[in-house]
């Protein structure tokens, strides 16, 4: 292997590792955002560059606290008795 091939799979390997690390840091650090009740799970999750999935299981996986209260579980069952009352799917 030449000095050039191994300059570049050296600097495809760094840019790899810090595309990892920034990645990772973005995970953590939006999910400590969401667990502090800055930021929605789904803006979290935007902001991270991840799916809402991706952000779920990871914000599980590292026990985030859950960011949803009493007045959030009443208002989404008001809403789907609303849905069932007009017949509404």
């Amino acid at each position: 292997m030449s000095n050039a091939d191994e300059q570049s799979d050296r600097s495809t390997t760094v840019r790899r590792l810090l595309a990892s690390a920034v990645h990772d840091w973005k995970l953590k650090h939006y999910a400590r955002q969401y667990g502090d009740g800055k930021v929605t799970l789904a803006r979290a999750a935007r902001d991270a560059g991840v799916s809402l999935w991706e952000m779920m299981d990871y914000a599980c996986a590292r026990k985030v606290p859950v960011q949803y209260e009493l007045k959030d579980l009443q208002r989404d069952l008001e809403t789907i008795s609303a849905a069932s009352e007009s017949g509404e799917r």
